[in-house]
């Protein structure tokens, strides 16, 4: 099974901090309903979509019986101290990958219809901001992405998002 772990939250400042090159990198806001992340095999499927994390003070305790209430304790839950990070994961059997790296790396393809905004962080470089811009530009099929910019606010422990265009 592989396992795309994205949060619900972009603008959390921890975020920021521990994903995105302590806010020199970027976020890149996804639409959840795109096909790409709609892959049940039927409507009771478990794989093939988003499931939120749900976050516990205890570990999942985990028996020999290899049913599928143990799968989703061990796949879907976190220790309380990242609730901040509104976790959803994205689980697919392998077998389903649009392509496979080494043989052990599985990929699935997003397209650029999926991406909805890229939200540069506040320490990054113009160079990077230029560089990734540019390769938006090239996809053509990508003009729909809103750009933004966090700035620190001069008042708060909090960013602002500035659009870009």
């Amino acid at each position: 099974i592989g396992v795309l772990c994205m949060s619900l939250n972009g603008k959390h400042p921890l975020m920021w901090a521990h994903y995105a090159q302590e806010h020199r990198g970027l976020v890149i806001e996804f639409d959840e309903n795109a096909p790409c992340f709609n892959r049940r095999r039927n409507s009771t499927d478990e794989l093939g979509a988003f499931r939120p994390v749900r976050y516990s003070a205890t570990r999942p305790f985990i028996t020999g019986d290899a049913s599928a209430e143990w799968f989703e304790h061990l796949a879907l839950t976190k220790a309380l101290e990242w609730a901040y990070e509104e976790e959803v994961r994205f689980l697919l059997d392998v077998s389903c990958a649009d392509r496979k790296v080494n043989d052990n790396i599985a990929l699935i393809d997003v397209p650029a219809s999926a991406v909805q905004s890229v939200t540069f962080g506040c320490r990054a470089t113009s160079e990077f901001i230029e560089t990734v811009t540019k390769q938006l530009q090239r996809l053509g099929s990508a003009s729909h992405v809103d750009l933004f910019l966090a700035e620190v606010d001069n008042r708060h422990f909090a960013l602002n998002y500035m659009p870009m265009k």
